[in-house]
């Protein structure tokens, strides 16, 4: 018994049965086994095409435009120097007192 079940599974071939399913089918299914493949193509394709519109269009907001917008926002260095200065308010001391009114 088992030898007849392996002699079966040893003949049997998935594309040849894919195809008699599709032989079989009627021409509705046959019209959707090629389009729906094909919808999804193209669908991804617009998916990516629209994903790489949005990063461009991202990008190009954070570049500034000129000059002028350039040196509103400070650069690495200039971050580095203002940290190294002084504070512009200066805390009194620790062991002074909270005055409240």
């Amino acid at each position: 018994m088992e030898s007849d079940r392996e002699a079966q599974m040893e003949d049997y071939s998935f594309w040849a049965d894919l195809l008699a399913s599709y032989r079989a089918s009627p021409d509705i299914v046959k019209a959707l086994w090629l389009l729906v493949p094909l919808l999804v193509a193209a669908g991804f394709f617009v998916l990516a095409a629209g994903a790489a519109l949005r990063l461009t269009e991202r990008r190009g907001e954070r570049r500034p435009q000129s000059r002028a917008e350039e040196r509103k926002h400070p650069t690495d260095r200039e971050w580095l120097a203002a940290a190294a200065q002084r504070p512009l308010i200066e805390h009194g001391r620790v062991d002074e007192p909270i005055r409240r009114p």
